[in-house]
């Protein structure tokens, strides 16, 4: 057997010795304080202070075996790989093949750049395409960042990580939980493909595919996105979220859930701002209130939702309309105030209840369980109810008060410039028997199932009434002044139905 062993080996010494051509690609041994060479089988024995190089790569160890015949070598100790200015990488172990320019390093390894530590037990790096991975865990901290997962691939050249299986992102705004997550550390922005939850303290987002930018704190969310926060849920095909700015910006078959007031807004097009609470709501809005007993819709061209707690309330502008089992209408605006249950309707608004219809310059309903209790009726004011052909009960006035019972109109109250025309029936023949026509300046009217029961008239300057046989009431006495009877108006169920979106995601969050 044939050994050769020298003191404070140089690589200048090795040179000169062994006389052999070195290329770049083959080990270089440029130190190692004690040196054994076994000249038969093409190994050197090294210990102390070792230093390799291969391609511009430097290795440090404390004990190293480099097989030359096999251009590979196995060192110990206090391992250290680097490139200046590029990568390095610290073991306690390490197997190199200058071949395929792969280290195989193990033990507390630690592999940084200028923009990111690695810790993992054990990788595989590639010192020619500066990549790594690994199996068995590891962790990224970039900047605030941190990244874990049990496996993982690091590209120094591109500045990515890629991450899969139990994947989790912290940073001081979020924690990310995902499958799959690729990872630029140069843009400090996050990719998610595959199922996964952001988490902060104020919310919690879920999505399939996305990106997150920790330093603009910026993301985008697809493939069926879920915002959950205290009082609300919110679903869309897609998000973008401006956690800086408090901005969000929401698309297509959107689905906002208040849970705190069991109300629901659809939508296409929706923008939120977070400091405000202001979200607004275009492309096919409705909204839908619900009860035990009954839902209400509402629809217009655009909508703004104050989820304000104190003051929550819908904003329904341009082309608004309301629908109930009970009620139907529509108006140019229309605001629901959802701490009270008030609506307001305002420009041209029409109700429809049964057979009656009101209309005035505003309307304001007060609910109860999702029921008409009163009705106030601003300027204008006009109360129809239909019997048949062209006979009409008609109430006008300053400003009407309506109450209500089980849905069901019961009593008018009309205060200034009151006027009515009724039909009285006979009730053993059923047949009209007179038609009254009233004007006051202040009356009550009681209806029973939608026809005048009985009439209080108040005390006031110049009342007047008259009782009409049938057949001498004038085709220009059967209607009021400003009396426009317009039912091929009223909302019908498939006017909002098709507004909702598609049946699969009717579902979420809340009821159907």
């Amino acid at each position: 057997m044939y050994y050769t062993y020298l003191k404070n080996y140089s690589a200048l010494l090795i040179l000169s010795l062994l006389s052999i051509g070195l290329y770049s690609q083959q080990i270089q041994l440029l130190n190692s304080d004690n040196l054994r060479i076994d000249g038969i089988n093409k190994m050197k024995y090294c210990t102390g202070n070792i230093r390799i190089l291969n391609d511009g790569v430097y290795i440090h160890c404390d004990s190293a075996a480099i097989n030359d015949a096999q251009n590979t070598m196995e060192g110990h100790g206090n391992v250290y790989i680097f490139q200046p200015d590029t990568f390095n990488l610290r073991g306690k172990m390490v197997f190199f093949n200058a071949n395929t320019k792969m280290a195989r390093v193990s033990g507390d390894v630690v592999l940084s750049d200028n923009q990111m530590v690695l810790n993992t037990p054990f990788i595989d790096y590639n010192t020619l395409n500066k990549s790594g991975s690994y199996s068995s865990g590891g962790t990224i901290l970039s900047g605030s960042d941190v990244l874990s997962s049990e496996k993982g691939y690091y590209d120094s050249r591109n500045k990515v990580a890629s991450f899969r299986k139990n994947v989790l992102l912290k940073n001081p705004d979020y924690t990310v939980i995902s499958d799959t997550l690729q990872y630029f550390t140069s843009k400090k922005t996050a990719y998610f493909f595959g199922p996964t939850t952001l988490l902060s303290d104020n919310n919690k987002i879920e999505c399939v595919y996305g990106w997150y930018n920790t330093s603009l704190k910026q993301s985008s969310f697809s493939k069926r996105a879920h915002l959950y926060s205290q009082t609300s849920i919110v679903s869309a095909d897609s998000f973008f979220y401006d956690r800086g700015k408090g901005i969000g910006l929401a698309y297509v078959d959107i689905v906002l859930y208040d849970t705190l007031e069991n109300f629901k807004v659809y939508g296409q097009n929706g923008w939120y701002n977070e400091n405000s609470k202001v979200a607004k709501i275009s492309e096919w809005p409705m909204a839908e209130k619900f009860s035990e007993k009954d839902t209400f819709f509402v629809l217009a061209d655009t909508f703004y939702y104050f989820s304000d707690t104190a003051n929550r309330r819908l904003e329904a502008l341009k082309n608004a309309k309301i629908l109930s089992a009970e009620m139907s209408g529509k108006s140019d605006s229309l605001y629901y105030f959802t701490k009270d249950s008030c609506i307001v309707m305002k420009n041209t608004p029409y109700l429809w209840n049964g057979k009656s219809q009101i209309n005035g310059d505003s309307i304001h309903i007060q609910m109860r369980e999702n029921k008409i209790h009163t009705m106030h009726v601003v300027e204008n004011s006009f109360v129809i109810s239909w019997h048949e052909e062209d006979r009409f009960d008609q109430i006008a006035g300053n400003r009407i008060t309506n109450f209500f019972d089980n849905n069901k109109l019961q009593l008018v109250d009309v205060d200034g410039k009151a006027q009515s025309i009724y039909y009285s029936r006979d009730n053993d023949t059923g047949a009209y028997s007179a038609i009254n026509k009233i004007e006051s300046g202040k009356m009550a009217i009681y209806l029973d199932s939608n026809k005048v029961s009985q009439i209080k008239i108040f005390p006031s300057p110049n009342p007047s009434g008259k009782l009409y046989p049938p057949k001498q009431f004038s085709t220009e006495d059967k209607k009021l002044k400003g009396f426009t009877w317009l039912p091929h108006l009223q909302p019908v169920a498939i006017d909002f139905i098709e507004r909702r979106p598609v049946a699969k995601n009717n579902t979420e969050n809340g009821k159907n």
